[in-house]
């Protein structure tokens, strides 16, 4: 019987960002637009590679965005100057509740 080993990623493996939020209803129709403009700026920030911005089916309030940073630093800089980027502003301002948010190593596939 083969035994599976969880090594850590290396220190510079990708870097998955996930967060996952409820929107204020009063914010909903607007937030696809301040969604698409800080997925915009953060795509013009060292180590972006690719970005999706999610929502949810039937919960018209839920939406996503994932991110993937080329390494943990990358993500943990936009991170840090995200409150002084313009854009952060008005999309910070419509989100009620942050359910999740994350850095989360992407390790290289098993075999």
């Amino acid at each position: 019987m083969s035994q599976h080993t969880h090594e850590p990623p290396s220190d510079n493996s990708h870097c998955l960002e996930i967060a996952v939020y409820d929107v204020r209803a009063d914010a909903v129709d607007r937030f696809p637009e301040r969604q698409a403009a800080m997925h915009a700026t953060l795509q013009t920030l060292p180590g972006f590679m690719h970005g999706e911005r999610l929502r949810g089916l039937s919960t018209p309030t839920l939406f996503a965005d994932y991110i993937t940073w080329a390494s943990r630093e990358a993500a943990e800089s936009a991170a840090a100057q995200m409150p002084a980027m313009p854009e952060a502003g008005a999309f910070m301002a419509a989100i009620e509740t942050m359910r999740t948010f994350a850095h989360l190593p992407v390790a290289a596939p098993t075999t």
